[in-house]
């Protein structure tokens, strides 16, 4: 029994460390977390569910919170977190493939905000989704992809007990 306690609180101990983290990040920066161009730097973290559950969650609630300072209101709050929320769980799903686990953010990311964005923006939406698909690219293979893989040399990083 207190096993799985122990696990249940690092469970969440662990995810909302990922949220505060995803938070923190993209409101240090809000000149590059939205817009038009989005250089989320939290966006750094949407690989995490390559390895471990709590991070979907995670970066579901840490996108909430973050899009609580957006311009566009109520309507990123709500749709963003939803789009974080689905690239996290396919991300989580196919880690078995991940080139397609990777790809899961950027697309829907890239089209999915991307819908809105344009809208409140008045620009058109596939200049939007081309500006976002590449800026979500450009940070989760420079950013995300390398801080993946020095967390998978630190291997305790991941255990669970």
């Amino acid at each position: 029994m207190e096993n799985r306690f122990n696990y249940s609180t690092k469970f969440w101990v662990r995810g909302a460390f990922v949220a505060a983290l995803y938070a923190v990040l993209a409101m240090a920066f809000p000149m590059f977390s939205y817009g038009f161009v989005q250089f989320r730097l939290s966006e750094a973290l949407v690989l995490l569910p390559l390895f471990f559950t709590e991070a979907i969650p995670g970066l579901a609630l840490g996108c909430f919170i973050a899009n609580l300072g957006s311009p566009f209101g109520v309507i990123d709050v709500v749709l963003g977190t939803l789009c974080t929320l689905v690239a996290a769980f396919l991300t989580h799903k196919w880690r078995d493939r991940p080139i397609l686990a990777a790809l899961a953010p950027i697309l829907i990311n890239g089209f999915g905000v991307s819908a809105y964005v344009a809208y409140f923006s008045q620009e058109l939406y596939w200049l939007t989704a081309l500006s976002i698909t590449f800026s979500e690219t450009v940070v989760v293979a420079a950013v995300a992809a390398p801080l993946t893989y020095m967390l998978v040399q630190k291997a305790s990083f991941f255990t669970r007990s």
